[in-house]
């Protein structure tokens, strides 16, 4: 690009070249500023310098033109030439610059205007020129960009029938697998159809109100990266929050997850144990080209086949870490009910009796724990067994379930109605009850869930299955 000259710069050679023609001009003492000839080298500097820098540059230059003629000139020719006095010299000059000054003055603004008239095309077609310059490189980009894609699409054909046969193998799998392997296959078959180079799998823990990364993949040893989260100002904790799929375009449109974007995020799923969020899927990187609906739909498909053997996997977990009994509650855990429950069925069936079981859960119980404390909200678990028992006459056997916000109640003798009629009168005299923590009056938000040894019953899991269909009935 032609760099511009600086104003003062151009000043300078204007003033030198009126003085050069003056110079010239004092060998022609007859004849002061050319007034006399046809050609004037003044006038002509003039037009050049108008066509070249522009009309005001030309108006400069016939003013030192001028300037060098009235003054510089007539001192030199009275001080080294025998000339006329100053006066007269001015009078005849006076008296013959007229027309010389007015056509150089109209001819200056001629030029000038040609000169701008170019100057502002030049720079029309420049802008153009440069306009179409960034569209070319912008058409290259979006022509390398929908080659990767097109190739995407092309694999992404080509390999359907061995995707999903490959999803099938893999969620069958998933199925006889405790916990910390079944975290690691799911993160295994979201990198395989992502092709991220970076994710990670986080547990969501309510009590603590964080979540804490239990599987990774792509993450260096010596990465200082945090392994725990709260689960609030975090992208992690808004989509545990509000059970809902986080995608990095989204930062277009949502303010509040601009505040709380990291710089971690391009995918984040709730992860789901059964019905309950039991953590989220994150995926830090990826090609670019795989960054799509398709990839988001397959990341959703995977999470959602899972669900069911994640749950059996955190519910075998729980069970294998579980104790004995409640050091607060002084119930037996759900390993005794389950070894309990087998020998009742197996009771029922020899004597031809009936048998039910009731979930009671305090849907609530995480408020109150973060409200009080997890010790005096287990007491109150004391107080309502208790209310219970009274209601069945002293038959049920009470035993902690597969949440800590769960009881469960072994109830002999009583068929499906019977349970039902059971749970209506919970319900109903529930209010009647004055609950309190620590001196503070609490309201008790309890559900229940209930069900019957039939003839069809092939084993203890489809009784509490029925059970377990009637609370996630009533949490819709």
């Amino acid at each position: 690009m032609e760099k511009k000259q600086s104003p003062f710069k151009i000043i300078g050679e204007l003033a030198l070249f009126s003085l050069i023609i003056g110079i010239i001009n004092i060998f022609f003492p007859d004849n002061p500023g050319f007034l006399k000839s046809a050609f004037n080298p003044y006038v002509l500097l003039s037009f050049i310098v108008a066509a070249y820098y522009g009309k005001y540059y030309g108006f400069l230059s016939i003013l030192s033109s001028a300037t060098i003629v009235s003054l510089v000139y007539p001192v030199i020719m009275r001080l080294f030439l025998e000339g006329k006095s100053l006066s007269d010299f001015w009078m005849t000059v006076d008296n013959e610059s007229i027309i010389p000054i007015s056509t150089s003055l109209i001819g200056i603004y001629i030029f000038g205007l040609i000169r701008d008239a170019h100057v502002s095309r030049a720079e029309r077609d420049r802008s153009r020129l440069k306009a179409i310059a960034v569209d070319k490189g912008v058409l290259k980009k979006e022509v390398r960009a929908l080659r990767i894609v097109n190739a995407e699409l092309e694999r992404r054909v080509e390999g359907q029938e061995d995707s999903i046969t490959t999803i099938y193998t893999r969620m069958q799998e998933l199925q006889s697998l405790n916990l910390q392997r079944a975290l690691e296959l799911i993160l295994e078959t979201v990198q395989y159809f992502t092709a991220a180079s970076k994710c990670s799998i986080w547990k969501h823990l309510p009590e603590e109100k964080r979540l804490e990364v239990v599987e990774t993949i792509g993450w260096d040893e010596g990465m200082k990266v945090s392994t725990t989260l709260p689960d609030t100002d975090t992208i992690e904790g808004w989509v545990v929050r509000n059970n809902t799929i986080f995608s990095a375009k989204m930062l277009l449109q949502y303010e509040n997850l601009r505040d709380m974007d990291k710089g971690r995020n391009l995918f984040t799923a709730p992860l789901f144990a059964g019905r309950k969020i039991w953590g989220i899927v994150n995926i830090e990187e990826m090609p670019f080209e795989k960054y799509n609906l398709y990839t988001e739909r397959m990341l959703q498909l995977i999470i959602s086949l899972s669900s069911t053997a994640l749950e059996k996997a955190v519910e075998y977990e729980k069970v294998v870490k579980q104790e004995e009994t409640n050091p607060i509650t002084k119930l037996p855990s759900f390993i005794n009910f389950s070894h309990v429950l087998e020998n009742a069925i197996e009771k029922m069936r020899y004597e031809k009796g009936t048998l039910s079981v009731v979930i009671a859960e305090v849907r609530n119980f995480d408020m109150l724990v973060d409200q009080f404390d997890r010790k005096s909200v287990l007491e109150l678990f004391v107080r309502l067994v208790d209310y219970m028992r009274e209601i069945s006459h002293g038959l049920g056997r009470f035993f902690h379930y597969k949440e800590e916000n769960q009881i469960v109640m072994l109830y002999p003798n009583v068929d499906f109605d019977g349970a039902s009629l059971f749970s209506l009168d919970v319900l109903s005299k529930l209010n009647d009850i004055d609950w309190n923590i620590n001196g503070n009056s609490v309201s008790v938000d309890l559900i229940l869930g209930y069900s019957s040894l039939t003839e069809a019953t092939k084993n203890p899991e489809e009784i509490l299955e029925v059970a377990e269909n009637l609370l996630e009935m009533q949490k819709i």
